[in-house]
């Protein structure tokens, strides 16, 4: 989430379009008709005040036949034009390539990198990233799994120069993931690790420890009477502060309002989000 917002907020190029955009606000809260139903989340916009003036963003999904994602595309502030968009490319309703295109000025589009999917039945095993300005994959993630289907392993590879992020995962015995554990970037130490903590099957809480395990992050997750996730909170330096606040229409998010919270720039808020459906 964090990096999404980052992507449509970065000011990186203006065409100098005209302000009329291509979408209007919808109403996340207006009632369905007898014969509809929401579906799959067609627009997200960001906008970066509470009273929702100012469009800091938006994201746009398209889908295919199948519902499966086909094009995720990015427009800075309220222009026409978007920033950058991925078109994901399909193989028996696995994601096979996605293709991503960044904005490129009087140029165009241009490819930024293509990832490939690699499966093992209907477990994703390994995804490749390569660029149409280097040579060979430049990097890749390999998944592992337990015999009961759990993730277990996740491995982030840089090929050139070699750098691996690994990070272990283990569950309990409902299959309920309890502990994530992270390494350095040659898989060789331990840098730290979180525990997952559950309340009826759902998680309530994360503490995130130092590999001298000194406590210095901890989450709380609130949900409401259908256990849909409606407050994130965050708790370090002796303060607790909200990261998420979240409502729903028809049991579907219709508002998302979002903090960060960091060493470089402290506490902010980051915008408010509001979701549109198909119907």
């Amino acid at each position: 989430m964090k990096q999404l917002l980052a992507i449509i907020g970065i000011a990186f190029f203006v065409f100098g379009c005209e302000k009329n955009t291509p979408f209007v606000p919808s109403d996340p809260n207006k009632p369905l008709e007898p014969d509809e139903k929401k579906t799959n989340v067609i627009k997200i916009i960001t906008y970066s005040s509470f009273e929702k003036t100012d469009v800091n963003g938006m994201t746009t999904f398209d889908y295919d036949k199948d519902n499966n994602l086909v094009k995720e595309t990015h427009f800075y502030k309220d222009t026409i034009f978007p920033l950058l968009y991925s078109i994901f490319e399909y193989e028996n309703n696995k994601k096979k390539i996605e293709l991503l295109y960044n904005a490129a000025g009087t140029a165009g589009y241009r490819l930024s990198h293509k990832t490939t999917f690699f499966y093992d039945g209907e477990k994703l095993i390994r995804e490749e990233r390569t660029s149409p300005s280097m040579e060979g994959v430049y990097y890749y993630t390999e998944y592992k799994y337990d015999e009961r289907g759990n993730l277990i392993f996740e491995a982030r590879v840089q090929v050139d120069p070699y750098y691996i992020w690994a990070t272990e995962y283990f569950y309990d015995s409902n299959n309920l993931k309890t502990k994530t554990v992270r390494f350095d970037d040659q898989y060789i130490d331990i840098i730290g690790y979180t525990e997952h903590y559950y309340l009826d099957e759902l998680l309530s809480n994360e503490k995130s420890y130092s590999s001298q395990n000194v406590l210095y992050s901890e989450y709380d997750y609130m949900y409401n009477s259908e256990d849909k996730l409606i407050e994130k909170t965050q708790t370090k330096y002796g303060e607790t502060r909200i990261l998420e606040s979240i409502s729903y229409s028809d049991s579907f998010i219709s508002e998302k309002i979002v903090y960060d919270w960091d060493s470089h720039w402290g506490y902010r808020f980051l915008g408010v989000q509001v979701y549109t459906y198909s119907r």
